[in-house]
């Protein structure tokens, strides 16, 4: 069956249709109001992007969320995309628009995300002092690694002891919560770090010794 747009007069043998309208009509209704360029602020150190004031890896979902915050008015999909554009569907239900396809150009601002910075200043909250057996320092170690890497901390360094190593950590907090769900029983002591609108600012030792 041939359709009509109800602005032109063209039919669906002339043009795509999206909803109710021609693409030319569609773009004319709506065009106005779409951004040609997106701005994406992205960390020059490990690549994450800014989605809603947050850092997170690059992939099509993060993307799209950057898109839609500059879409607010249509129901966005992403439909593919490369490093310098994307193209994405555009539905509008109240103008009887769907599915309007897009390119977006995307503009890359590159800064460093407050992980980064921390990590390049050697910032650290925690040391985790390891003593004991080689084998399992080494396998502390690595499961420390593990969770701090998993979860969006860092390690600022490692130094090498007599019989172990101080592992210098981004999170007290994940530290903590570290060695309480392992039932881990290490001696604790604390440091003075420094004031922060006028509050004490304390860094924590938790010396462990592995048999």
């Amino acid at each position: 069956m041939v359709r009509h747009c109800p602005t032109c007069n063209r039919t669906s043998d002339e043009a795509h249709f999206y909803g109710d309208f021609c693409e030319f009509c569609a773009l004319e209704k709506i065009g106005n109001k779409l951004p040609t360029e997106v701005k994406v602020t992205v960390c020059k150190r490990c690549g994450r992007i800014n989605v809603a004031g947050d850092f997170t890896e690059k992939d099509d979902a993060a993307i799209e969320q950057v898109l839609r915050s500059h879409f607010k008015a249509f129901d966005l999909k992403l439909i593919s995309q490369i490093d310098s554009a994307a193209i994405v569907s555009l539905s509008r239900y109240e103008d009887n628009i769907e599915g309007l396809r897009r390119e977006v150009a995307l503009k890359y601002v590159k800064v460093m995300c407050p992980r980064c910075n921390r990590q390049s200043a050697g910032y650290y909250e925690a040391v985790i002092q390891l003593r004991g057996n080689n084998q399992r320092v080494s396998r502390m170690m690595h499961k420390i690694e593990e969770v701090f890497f998993g979860a969006g901390e860092f390690i600022a360094r490692v130094e090498r002891a007599n019989n172990g190593c101080d592992i210098y950590v981004s999170s007290k907090k994940l530290a903590s919560a570290f060695m309480s769900e392992r039932k881990l029983k290490p001696v604790m002591s604390y440091q003075l770090a420094g004031l922060k609108r006028g509050k004490k600012l304390y860094r924590n030792t938790y010396a462990l010794h592995l048999d």
